[in-house]
C-alpha cells in the first residue's frame, strides 16, 4: 500500500459493506482500507519508486526504509499500522517537525516516545505490540498482518479484577475530628505504595507496643483509636455521603465509563481519565460537555462537591436532582459554575436536597502536558 495512515482508514456502516471489508467484534463499524494510488502507480513505474527521485507516501507514517529509498514489502505497512495504533492511543503522531523532511528524519534517528510515559493505563503488553510494530529494522518487526492481528488479540483489555491489599472502612457516619482530617490531608497526595508502607509500619508499631504490655490502642494524648482514621475524605467539610454509583452522562464518545468507579474506591492513587480531544475546540468540536452522574445511597441536604483532580485549567457546571438522570435536559439548571480550576476544586451545593449530582466538565483543561483531557482521581459529597 506505501501509505497506511488515519485518513485511509475508513469505518463504515452497513450500507457500505462490501467484499474485503472486516467487521470489527462486538458490533463496531466495518473497517475498509482505501487509496492505493500509490501502489498502483507502482505497476506503472515500477516496484522501486525510488528511481523517480520522489519521497512518496505520507511523512509522519513512512517507514525508515521508504525514507532511504530502500526496497520496501509488507511489513512498511506494518510499521505504519504501528505509527497508527501509537497515534490512536497516545493522540497525537509519535513524530512530528517543522517541515515534512524533518518529520520524516525522525523516523530513521529517534525512537519513539514510550506510550505508558504519555497516557496512564495503557498495558505493558499493548505498548510492547506497539514498539514491535515500529521497530527501525523489518526483521525486527512483526512480519505478516496476522501477526499483529494475534499479537493484539492476546491484551487483555478488561479491568482490573485484583483485590485491594488493604480493606477500607466508611467513614464515621458523624464524619472525622478536624485534627484526623488534617493528619490526612497532610499525606493525601503520597503513592498507593507509601500509603501502604506508612500502614505496614502503622501495624508495625501498634504490634509493638501491644507485645509491651500496652492496653490500648489510643494514642497516649487520649485521642480516637486509630482505626478511626480510615476512609477519610480529604478536602471536603461535614459528613461524607456513600455513593452507589457513578455514570456517564448519555454523550458521543466512549470516555473511559470502565473507570468510573476509581472516582469513589477512596484511594486517591486511582484515576479516571477522559479520551484525549483535538484543539482548539474545548472537545474538539464533539460535544460540549462530559458528564458525570454520581448517585448517593439515599437524599441528603448537600453541603460540598470536592473533585480531587492532577488536570490544571478545567471547568464544570454542578446540578443536583432528586433521581439521577443520563440526560442533560433532566437536570434544570446548575447549582454551582467553576471556571480556570487547578487541581482539587470544592463546589458550594448551597444545602440543596438531593439524591443525585452532576459534574458537568465544561472545559478539560490540561493533563500532564496533554491539552484537553481531564483526570479525576476522587469525587466526595458531603452533607
Amino acid at each position: 500500500h506505501r501509505d497506511i495512515k488515519p485518513g485511509n482508514i475508513l469505518l463504515c456502516d452497513e450500507s457500505f459493506a462490501t467484499a474485503g471489508a472486516v467487521r470489527l467484534t462486538g458490533g463496531s463499524p466495518l473497517v475498509k482500507v482505501t487509496d492505493f494510488g500509490i501502489a498502483r502507480m507502482a505497476d506503472v513505474v515500477g516496484s522501486d519508486l525510488t528511481n523517480t527521485g520522489t519521497l512518496i507516501g505520507t511523512a509522519a507514517y513512512l517507514s525508515p526504509e521508504q525514507v532511504e529509498g530502500r526496497s520496501v514489502d509488507a511489513r512498511s505497512d506494518l510499521y505504519a499500522l504501528g505509527v497508527v495504533l501509537h497515534e490512536m492511543l497516545a493522540g497525537r503522531p509519535p513524530y512530528s517537525a517543522e517541515t515534512e523532511l524533518g518529520t520524516a528524519l525522525q523516523h530513521l534517528r529517534g525512537q519513539p516516545p514510550r506510550l505508558r510515559q504519555l497516557r496512564a493505563g495503557v498495558p505493558p503488553a499493548l505498548e510492547a505490540v506497539v514498539l514491535k510494530a515500529m521497530a527501525r529494522n523489518p526483521d525486527d518487526r512483526y512480519q505478516t498482518a496476522a501477526d499483529v492481528s494475534s499479537g493484539l488479540s492476546t491484551i487483555d483489555l478488561a479491568p482490573d479484577d485484583a483485590l485491594p491489599l488493604v480493606e477500607r472502612f466508611p467513614t464515621p457516619p458523624d464524619g472525622l475530628p478536624p485534627t484526623l482530617v488534617h493528619r490526612q490531608q497532610g499525606r493525601s497526595r503520597r503513592g498507593p505504595f507509601a500509603v501502604l508502607a506508612v500502614g505496614i509500619l502503622a501495624v508495625a508499631a501498634l504490634v509493638a507496643f501491644l507485645l509491651v504490655g500496652g492496653s490500648s490502642p489510643r494514642r497516649s494524648g487520649g485521642g480516637l483509636p486509630l482505626a478511626a482514621a480510615s476512609g477519610t475524605q480529604p478536602g471536603a467539610t461535614g459528613t461524607v455521603v456513600p455513593l452507589t454509583n457513578a455514570q456517564l452522562l448519555d454523550t458521543p464518545g466512549s470516555d473511559n465509563p470502565n473507570d468510573l468507579p476509581k472516582l469513589r474506591d477512596g484511594d486517591p492513587g486511582t484515576t479516571w481519565t477522559s479520551s484525549f480531544y483535538l484543539k482548539p475546540a474545548p472537545f474538539g468540536n464533539l460535544k460540549t460537555g462530559i458528564g458525570i452522574v454520581v448517585t448517593l445511597a439515599q437524599a441528603h441536604t448537600l453541603h460540598q462537591l470536592t473533585v480531587d483532580s492532577p488536570t490544571l485549567g478545567w471547568a464544570a457546571d454542578v446540578y443536583v436532582a432528586n433521581q439521577p438522570s443520563l440526560t442533560l435536559a433532566d437536570w434544570s439548571t446548575p447549582v454551582a459554575t467553576r471556571t480556570g480550576n487547578n487541581g482539587k476544586t470544592t463546589f458550594d451545593l448551597g444545602n440543596h436536597q438531593g439524591g443525585a449530582v452532576l459534574l458537568w466538565i465544561t472545559n478539560p483543561g490540561t493533563t500532564n502536558t496533554t491539552p484537553n483531557q481531564i483526570s479525576i482521581q476522587e469525587v466526595t459529597v458531603t452533607s
